[in-house]
């Protein structure tokens, strides 16, 4: 679990910071704010897993070895791992309250 910006509390799953990094949103489970993954590292990390596909798939174009496959492969995977671990959160609204 990750901790949620709001309330500090662990209350955001894997698989929502996961889908955070693909540029959805999601209420943290504890105080139903509105979360979201920062907006300038995903940014920067959305650069970079274009930078593999044209690397990779430019690589093929000019030699095609099926390898360049599983190195964009590789890539991918390892960009995924660094989007959840480090991509810090952010509140985009704070929970209403309840009248």
């Amino acid at each position: 679990m990750f901790q949620c910006p709001h309330c500090e509390q662990a209350s955001v799953s894997l698989k929502d910071k996961y889908l955070l990094g693909i540029w959805l949103t999601r209420l943290c489970r504890n105080c139903h704010a509105r979360l979201s993954a920062n907006p300038f590292f995903l940014g920067v990390i959305d650069m970079m897993y274009v930078w593999d596909v044209c690397w990779f798939g430019g690589l093929y174009f000019l030699d095609p070895d099926p390898y360049y496959f599983l190195y964009m492969a590789i890539g991918w995977l390892f960009l995924d791992v660094m989007n959840v671990a480090f991509v810090s959160l952010s509140v985009l609204a704070e929970p209403e309250e309840s009248v």
